[in-house]
């Protein structure tokens, strides 16, 4: 029996710790409603959705200073969304700057997704500990992330304006989803 290969998500060759901003969404396990509820037009954060939250200003503050930023971002009931941006300088090394055989590379894009859900997985396993909460969620996001080379500025003015209304539009939202697993803070 033959093993199915997984698809590869990301542009072949393209070395993802290079300068650059990218547009980065990333889903919770079965598109949980885990982080909270959008009320009135605005987000009702759960626990776990503060956690996600304050992540990514910790993100931000231990990445700024290696030239990578996060200049727009918007934490939703099922996903977070988040324009990233790499400005590292130049690169000397010969060798190539994206991920090989699952080898992570300092600063890509790769790295900093998966630091960022392994940091919000663990602060919640740790929030559960210490309330000893009756419902566990043994797993908070879905395996991978869906990204987006920003080419332009008029790309980026798009992306960071639907980020903008994302909560305002999270009706028609295409992770828009009325599951809620009982027993969530």
């Amino acid at each position: 029996m033959e093993v199915a290969k997984r698809k590869q998500t990301r542009l072949q060759e393209y070395d993802y710790s290079q300068n650059g901003a990218y547009f980065v969404t990333i889903c919770t396990h079965e598109k949980q409603n885990l982080f909270g509820t959008i009320s009135g037009g605005e987000m009702q954060y759960t626990p776990y959705g503060k956690i996600a939250y304050n992540e990514i200003l910790q993100t931000q503050n231990k990445r700024e200073q290696q030239g990578i930023t996060i200049d727009k971002f918007v934490v939703m009931p099922n996903h977070v969304h988040l324009i990233i941006s790499i400005n590292v300088g130049s690169r000397l090394a010969v060798t190539a700057h994206y991920n090989q055989f699952s080898k992570p590379v300092s600063n890509s894009l790769q790295t900093i997704v998966g630091g960022y859900k392994s940091a919000v997985t663990r602060k919640i396993h740790q929030y559960e500990a210490e309330t000893d909460m009756a419902s566990h969620v043994p797993t908070v996001w879905q395996t991978r992330f869906h990204d987006h080379i920003i080419r332009n500025e008029a790309s980026y003015l798009g992306i960071w304006q639907y980020i903008d209304n994302n909560v305002l539009s999270w009706e028609q939202d295409c992770y828009h989803t009325e599951y809620i697993q009982e027993g969530l803070p």
